[in-house]
Parts: C-alpha cells; structure tokens; sequence
C-alpha cells in the first residue's frame, strides 16, 4: 500500500511585475498569474519557492509529487477576466525571501539573465533562468494550472520530474518557479491569491503531496489465483493504483480479479 508524504515550502514569495523593487517576503499571501491587462510594464506575478526533500532518499518509489496551493479570498482566490495558465520549472538559482524582488535575488544580487529577453521583460521572466530557448537551466512540468476568471478548482500542479531531480542532482533542495511562461504572449488578466509559507495556518501553506510506492509481491496464499484478495500478496495487502506489483513468486496462475497499479514486473 503506498503512502502520502507531505512536504511544506521551507521559504518562498511572489515577485511582483507592478512593483519591481518591492520585495514581498514575510506576507502572508501571494499573486501567481497576470495582475492587469498588459505586459509591457510587467503585470505578471510569479512565485519561488523551496522545498527540503532530502529525507527521500530513493527518488525511484515517487509515483507522484503534486504542488498545491490554498487559494486566499473570494472565488477560492481566483481573480481577473479570463482563463490564464501558470506553469512550474526548476529554478537554478537561490534566492533569500525577505530580500529578493522581480529584479534581484537577493541584495546585490541579480536575477542570472537567460540569452534571451530584454527590455520590459526583466526580472523573473527571464533572469530567474526560465526560457524555453534554454533547455539546459530549467525543466518544464507537463502539466499545469488554470488560473483567474471563473476558475472554482484548486491551483495544483505535478511537480513529479522536479522532485525527482532535486534528489537526484540537487542534494535534496528542489528550487521551483511557478508563474506564466515567456512563451505566453497574452495580455489577459487572471491570476490567483495564495497563501504563503509564512500563513499563520501551516496547512494552508505550500506543500507537495508526495505519493510513495510500495513493492507488493504475489505469492497465492490463499491459492484462489485472484489478484484482489489481500492475502494473496505477500503482506496481506493488494497494491494500489501508486504501487509497484511484482510477480516474480510463487507458483500459481492469476487469472481473475482487476487492479490498477503505477507499473507491474513480471518474473521467470
């Protein structure tokens, strides 16, 4: 039976494209999407963000890792006049929260600057490093979130790959920027409030639900030859739609019964 550990944001802000000095660390909401309508003077707000999991040693058991959002307000924080899409990537680069702003990471520190943008488009959009003309400073989550007008549903995004790479490559510190990418040339406003890693109700803070398989054997105890009795696996447990089935034990046939699982090895 594979199990949830949630991790919250040890630090993060919002960086506000209105305001590009103006560092927002320490508040206890912040704006992801676009503000206003427009671009050109930087109406977007994107949130960094830190999370610990090196007390996940083994990035192969991680089925999923979900990014979540408590959204602040009326309409479950949704705000604007239209549909937008916020996206996560990796972050290559630190940040302090109680200093940093659109343009810097922390005092005396710009944002590293990407090969490409300029002009109006400074600060997160492109010196954060987040530019699909870079593939090698950042990593894209496949999925994403709706945000703004008319929006009901919570701001969740599969930060999966990204857990998976800070295990992996980035001593246990997953460094990730949530907002709308470069590539999005929309002028529309929609965004969304979220609770910050400094709410006064820790569970309202940012957190990644982390869903971690567990290995369940098959070995036919009860000799029924169906994959839905518990006893059947090795534990007294079925695997379930997260877990890693192995069928490499055992010397009778399963041939009836239906589960759903994260992936199946099959022995001699």
């Amino acid at each position: 039976m594979s199990s949830t550990t949630t991790i919250s944001a040890s630090k993060g802000t919002w960086l506000d494209g209105e305001n590009e000095t103006t560092a927002n660390g320490g508040g206890t909401t912040m704006k992801l999407g676009q503000q206003q309508v427009g671009i050109g003077a930087g109406e977007r707000a994107n949130v960094v963000l830190a999370f610990d999991v090196s007390s996940l040693a083994n990035p192969s058991v991680i089925s999923q890792a979900v990014l979540k959002f408590t959204g602040s307000g009326f309409s479950g924080g949704h705000f604007g006049s239209a549909v937008r899409q916020v996206y996560a990537y990796r972050l290559d680069q630190d940040f302090t929260e109680a200093q940093c702003t659109w343009e810097i990471s922390a005092t005396g520190t710009n944002w590293i600057e990407s090969p490409v943008g300029s002009g109006s488009y400074k600060g997160a959009y492109y010196n954060a490093r987040i530019t699909e003309h870079s593939k090698s400073a950042y990593y894209k989550v496949s999925g994403g979130s709706d945000v703004g007008f008319r929006v009901t549903s919570a701001c969740e995004i599969d930060v999966t790959e990204l857990v998976k790479d800070a295990i992996r490559r980035r001593s246990g510190t997953a460094l990730i920027w949530i907002g709308i990418p470069l590539t999005d040339a929309v002028t529309t406003s929609g965004g969304i409030t979220v609770c910050s890693p400094d709410h006064g109700t820790s569970g309202n803070r940012p957190k990644i639900e982390i869903e971690v398989a567990e290995k369940v054997v098959w070995n036919t105890s009860v000799l029924d030859n169906n994959v839905q009795t518990a006893a059947n696996w090795i534990g007294g447990v079925e695997p379930d739609g997260y877990d890693h089935a192995i069928f490499n034990d055992g010397s009778h046939d399963a041939t009836s019964g239906t589960l759903t699982f994260n992936n199946m090895f099959v022995g001699e």
